[in-house]
């Protein structure tokens, strides 16, 4: 029995209908990312960072270079395409292989030993690449429900190595589809989507609206009145998360929107040896010592340009620890190792999330309260 045959059979399975997978992906045009959204609702509020550029040129430059700026692409247009083409990662869990294959505007993958020659489509890939790629598709169920298949396999790093995508290990395969992916659907997978588009729109059938990566609008909100009030030298009305305007508590959530805001991890999770808060910036942050006793003026604004990259140097970031714990400033005690630098590598660390792949710790650490263990469990994803 063929593939298209197998998956077709399993009626009960509520999630895939297998069969309709190709056909779909050979019949209709996939979704693409909108450069400005092209609905008439979508444009009479959104209006596309070219708009906000014409008076934010400094901005616009620095953002244009930074990760936020590629959060989600064609996976076919990704380096990560071009390093998988031709290329195979044995999964050793499973006992099976995958082989990759970029042909034309599409990549795509296949499980000989499982699948034979079937080749599943991978249609979006999630993240910079800086830390990570991950490939997504989104496909229709039986009910014409889309949903989307997060492919088993991630690239790691600037060099693209290929391991399990994080909470995949232990998965078993149901169905046929499941051999390249975990099935994501409903709100989880709005968010994840959510968080690589400025706008997003699931819609039927898979299919999808998006307005790839995190633009000015993603933060600031719809552009389209502020736009419209400076090209008429009106009094323009302040966006979201303008300068000034934004207390830390009210920063902090926008950003753990996607960064992770405490509120999103059970209690208990929230502990200073757990490694995995290394990946959710404004959590640790928000337990440190800085942050709660800095009435307020702490925010991630305060030690980052949220227009432009963060920069490699942590030299700058010494710096701005200054400002508040320098020579003079009566804020805390003398660092007894040195008062002018060094200190983001002894009291932000970096932490191995994944093999080669490091965040600094954003718990501000003090002396005595070491390094969180090394993280060998299944991560949050």
């Amino acid at each position: 029995m063929s593939l298209r045959a197998r998956a077709s059979a399993a009626i009960l399975l509520p999630i895939i209908a297998c069969g309709a997978i190709w056909l779909s992906f050979r019949a209709k045009s996939p979704s693409r990312p909108e450069n400005s959204p092209s609905s008439a609702l979508e444009s009479a509020v959104y209006v596309g960072n070219e708009a906000c550029a014409r008076c934010h040129p400094g901005e616009a430059f620095r953002h244009a270079r930074s990760g936020h700026a590629r959060t989600l692409m064609k996976a076919a247009d990704s380096p990560a395409a071009r390093a998988l083409d031709g290329s195979r990662f044995d999964d050793e869990e499973r006992g099976v292989s995958f082989q990759y294959r970029l042909t034309g505007d599409e990549l795509a993958v296949s499980v000989p030993e499982k699948l034979g020659d079937e080749r599943f489509p991978l249609e979006w890939a999630f993240g910079s690449g800086e830390h990570a790629t991950t490939f997504l598709t989104l496909i229709p169920n039986q009910a014409g429900e889309t949903v989307g298949i997060e492919h088993r396999v991630s690239l790691f790093g600037s060099e693209h190595r290929g391991a399990l995508t994080p909470s995949h290990a232990g998965l078993a395969a149901g169905q046929p589809v499941e051999w390249f992916g975990r099935v994501m659907r409903g709100e989880k997978l709005s968010a994840c989507i959510g968080c690589h588009t400025t706008t997003s729109e699931i819609e039927r059938e898979g299919r999808a609206r998006l307005t790839a990566n995190i633009g000015c609008e993603r933060c600031h909100g719809p552009g389209a009145n502020h736009v419209r009030e400076a090209d008429a030298q009106k009094p323009i009305a302040q966006l979201p998360l303008s300068a000034g305007a934004t207390s830390a508590e009210e920063q902090i959530r926008v950003c753990g929107e996607c960064h992770r805001h405490p509120d999103r991890l059970h209690e208990t999770k929230v502990s200073v040896d757990n490694p995995r808060l290394a990946r959710f910036q404004p959590v640790g942050l928000m337990q440190s010592a800085c942050f709660r006793k800095s009435s307020g003026r702490m925010k991630c604004t305060t030690c980052h340009d949220p227009h432009e990259h963060a920069p490699r140097e942590r030299e700058q970031f010494d710096g701005r620890c200054l400002v508040c714990h320098g020579a003079g400033q009566n804020r805390s005690p003398n660092c007894p190792v040195s008062s002018s630098e060094n200190c983001i590598s002894c009291h932000m660390p970096e932490v191995e999330v994944r093999p080669g792949i490091r965040f600094h710790d954003h718990w501000i650490r003090t002396g005595d309260s070491g390094l969180p263990p090394p993280d060998d469990g299944p991560e949050d994803h």
